[in-house]
């Protein structure tokens, strides 16, 4: 797992505002091309908070990165990845993040 791409599945991403420095994890099972998709959608319809930022900070700010990836299939190893990065990086709202609390109880 040393090499991400736009097609790598079953990661874990970082995204980061370049304007403001605010960050937020989130894991996909879809490829990070799909899920990077969708996540423009949300910033034209501002339909999540992570939407709602961009589209006041500016879709130009938006900068991801993959940070974690399990292996195909290992949907509960991908959730713990993903709960270890939002704590280790700090991302709830209430510590200066993007990811809200309601996201982590679809879990």
């Amino acid at each position: 797992w040393s090499m991400f791409t736009c097609k790598s599945k079953f990661v874990v991403y970082l995204v980061t505002c370049t304007r403001c420095k605010a960050q937020y994890v989130e894991k996909t099972v879809n490829t990070m091309m799909e899920r990077h998709n969708g996540h423009r959608r949300e910033v034209e319809e501002r339909s999540t908070p992570l939407g709602r930022h961009f589209s006041q900070c500016g879709l130009k700010n938006f900068s991801l990165q993959i940070i974690a990836g399990v292996k195909e299939g290992e949907e509960e190893a991908l959730m713990i990845a993903e709960g270890i990065w939002i704590a280790r990086l700090a991302t709830m709202e209430g510590q200066g993040g993007l990811n809200s609390k309601d996201e982590k109880k679809k879990i």
